[in-house]
């Protein structure tokens, strides 16, 4: 737990049962433990990146800021992702997802239109992206498998219609 939800538990338990609390062997005053609510649901390294860099008023909400205002006195990073990390964080995954399916039909065209060399940047353009997505957000094995062969197919699809265009 944190610091201010120490103060706020043992305030809690002070005002709910005052007569125990205020006893000299200070019963409530002890470390308390709790499982934090699953509030990283969205949360991920980039989403956690973010949080990190941009301004306060950015990542921490009014109502997490009310609740935990020790950790924002103390510039700590905020639990919870905000509407505007969370906008951010999927406008650089819109971008980043765009430019792994061009890039490398950009590549195969200015390398020459040539089967070898198009096999070999689709293989290193997926071996990165299944890379980046094992490492970079919190799939499970399913969902990077899917990821990966749609990213291949729809990659296939491009270098196949590429490939037509121009000869």
């Amino acid at each position: 737990m944190t610091g201010s939800e120490k103060q706020d538990r043992y305030k809690d338990l002070l005002s709910a049962f005052p007569d125990i609390g205020l006893a000299p062997s200070q019963p409530f005053n002890s470390f308390y433990r709790s499982f934090r609510p699953d509030l990283s649901l969205k949360s991920d390294p980039l989403r956690d990146f973010l949080k990190w860099l941009l301004p306060r008023s950015l990542t921490w909400t009014s109502a997490e800021k009310s609740r935990h205002v020790g950790e924002f006195i103390e510039y700590m990073t905020p639990a919870e992702v905000s509407p505007i990390v969370d906008s951010i964080a999927r406008l650089v995954i819109s971008v980043v997802a765009g430019a792994a399916l061009i890039a490398p039909v950009i590549v195969m065209e200015v390398a020459g239109r040539s089967v070898r060399k198009n096999l070999i940047t689709m293989s290193v353009a997926i071996g990165v992206f299944a890379v980046a997505l094992a490492f970079g957000g919190k799939t499970s094995n399913t969902e990077t498998l899917i990821a990966t062969a749609t990213y291949a197919a729809v990659l296939a699809v491009f270098v196949g219609t590429s490939g037509n265009s121009g000869s």
